[in-house]
């Protein structure tokens, strides 16, 4: 059977994650039990743990605390690859993670939106090609780490991150903002 995600999974912000070890198990104890919390609308609360740290691994408002806890107790490689999507994700746990071995997870790292120059400096130097791939084509690379790309040894590496490049800035020369707009591409984005 297969558990949809919960709608609202918000109330988790209410616990204190002062002591994150023991507050974090402790949570995650509460909100598998449906008695103490009927709002808890997924299933899964009620029957199983894995659901639960899915669940909070993809969620938005998952607490950074939450998020580096499950990262730190897990060798799960998919729940990390999910953790590493997580916008919430603090810088330190996307360092770790950026050198985990499971080249998958190393992958979700270099597709995070908010990388800092220590992350992105271990990760465009990835024995991996696919993680250098990934990293070339995050559109919210600085562009001088793209003009780096575009020098890397594998030619679609290098390919791939000129065309994020141009692209990057093609927006710029649209918007004046070198950041993503999150909003659907203009035709001359998508045409590049």
């Amino acid at each position: 059977m297969q558990y949809e995600h919960p709608h609202d999974i918000s109330f988790i912000n209410q616990y204190n994650w002062s002591n994150s070890d023991e507050d974090i198990e402790k949570a995650l104890e509460i909100m598998r039990c449906d008695d103490m919390h009927k709002h808890a609308k997924c299933p899964a609360t009620r029957d199983n743990y894995h659901h639960v740290s899915w669940a909070l691994a993809g969620h938005p408002e998952t607490p950074p605390a939450v998020l580096d806890h499950m990262s730190t107790h897990t060798n799960h490689w998919k729940l990390l690859e999910r953790i590493a999507a997580n916008c919430a994700l603090g810088n330190e746990t996307l360092l770790r993670l950026a050198l985990h071995p499971s080249s998958e997870v190393r992958q979700a790292v270099a597709e995070h939106h908010d990388l800092d120059r220590e992350v992105i400096d271990i990760l465009k130097r990835d024995d991996h090609t696919d993680v250098r791939y990934t990293l070339a084509e995050n559109h919210t690379l600085p562009p001088d780490v793209l003009t780096e790309l575009t020098v890397d040894d594998n030619p679609y590496v290098a390919h791939r991150a000129d065309m994020t490049r141009r692209r990057t800035l093609a927006q710029y020369a649209l918007t004046g903002s070198i950041k993503p707009s999150h909003q659907s591409p203009s035709p001359l984005k998508r045409a590049l």
